[in-house]
C-alpha cells in the first residue's frame, strides 16, 4: 500500500489571510488515509486531496487538522468513510466527495462537522438518502447529492438541516420522497429536481417551508423524464394562476403547491412560453 506523501507535493501557501497554510496533495497515490495520516503535519486551513487513488478513510484520519476549512476529495475511489473519519474537524465549511465510489453514508460520519456549511456527494453510488444520513450537519445550506443512484428520500434523510438553502437530487432514478422528508428544511429556498423519475408531488412535503421555493423540475430535451414529447414542456396554465419561470432548459415554479397532485404526464408540450418568459 502506497504510504500518504506529505513532502514533495505539499506547498504551504496564505489563504485568505489566514494564519493556517494550504496544502495541495492532489495526484496523491496513497489507498488508504489511515489514523492520524496528518498529525505530524502542520495544520491546514484547505487540504486538496483531489484526482488520487483514495479507497478508504478510517477513524480518525485528520487528527491534528483542527483548523481545518476546506477539505476536497474529488475524483477518487472511495468507497468506504469509517463512523469517525471526519472526528475532529468542528471548523470545516466545505466538504466535497464528488466523482468517487461511494453507495452508502454511515450514521454519524458528519456528526463532528457541526460548522460546515457545503456538502458535495454528486457522482457517486447511493441508493437512498437514508434516514439520519446527514445527522449532525445542523449548519448546512448547500447539499450536492446530483448523480447518483438514488430512488427513495426516506422520511428521516434529512432530518436536521434547518439552515438548508439548496438541495440538488438532479440526475437520480428518484421515484419516492417519503412524507416529512422535507419536515427540517425549513430554510430551503432552492430544489433541483432535474431529470428524475418522480410522477407527482404532494404540497404536504413543502408545508413546512418559511418562504417560496425555487423549483426546478426538470429538462425534457435531455430525455430520462416521464414525458413522451421531447419538445420543451411547461405546466398547463389552467392548472395555476402561479407563475412559472422560464429557463433557457427548464422551468421553474416560485409554489410548488400548485403542482401538487399534477401528473407530470400531462405537463402541456409544444413552443417555448413568450420571449417575457412568464405566463
Amino acid at each position: 500500500m502506497a504510504a500518504l506523501n506529505l513532502s514533495s507535493s505539499c506547498k504551504y501557501e496564505k489563504y485568505e489571510a489566514r494564519p493556517a497554510p494550504r496544502c495541495d496533495l492532489r495526484r496523491n497515490s496513497t489507498i488508504e488515509i489511515q489514523d492520524g495520516a496528518f498529525s505530524y503535519m502542520r495544520p491546514c486551513s484547505f487540504l486538496d486531496l483531489r484526482d488520487g487513488k483514495i479507497e478508504t478513510i478510517l477513524d480518525n484520519a485528520f487528527e491534528g487538522q483542527d483548523q481545518l476549512e476546506r477539505l476536497h476529495l474529488d475524483n477518487n475511489s472511495i468507497s468506504t468513510m469509517e463512523t469517525n473519519a471526519f472526528f475532529g474537524l468542528r471548523k470545516l465549511i466545505r466538504l466535497t466527495l464528488g466523482n468517487n465510489s461511494i453507495s452508502d453514508v454511515k450514521q454519524n460520519v458528519f456528526l463532528p462537522l457541526e460548522n460546515c456549511q457545503c456538502v458535495v456527494l454528486s457522482d457517486n453510488q447511493i441508493t437512498k438518502v437514508r434516514d439520519n444520513m446527514v445527522l449532525g450537519l445542523g449548519d448546512l445550506m448547500f447539499l450536492h447529492l446530483e448523480a447518483n443512484q438514488i430512488a427513495r428520500v426516506e422520511k428521516n434523510g434529512l432530518h436536521g438541516l434547518t439552515s438548508l438553502y439548496e438541495l440538488v437530487l438532479s440526475w437520480n432514478p428518484l421515484g419516492v420522497i417519503e412524507p416529512g422528508a422535507f419536515h427540517d428544511l425549513t430554510s430551503l429556498y432552492i430544489l433541483r429536481l432535474v431529470a428524475t423519475h418522480l410522477k407527482t408531488l404532494d404540497s404536504a412535503l413543502f408545508e413546512d417551508l418559511r418562504r417560496p421555493l425555487e423549483l426546478t423540475l426538470s429538462n425534457p430535451r435531455l430525455g430520462s423524464t416521464p414525458w413522451n414529447c421531447q419538445a420543451m414542456c411547461w405546466l398547463k396554465a389552467e392548472e395555476t394562476d402561479h407563475k412559472v419561470e422560464w429557463y433557457d432548459d427548464h422551468y421553474g415554479v416560485r409554489k410548488p403547491e400548485c403542482i401538487s397532485g399534477v401528473k407530470w404526464d400531462d405537463l402541456t408540450c409544444g413552443d417555448p412560453p413568450p420571449a417575457t418568459g412568464m405566463f
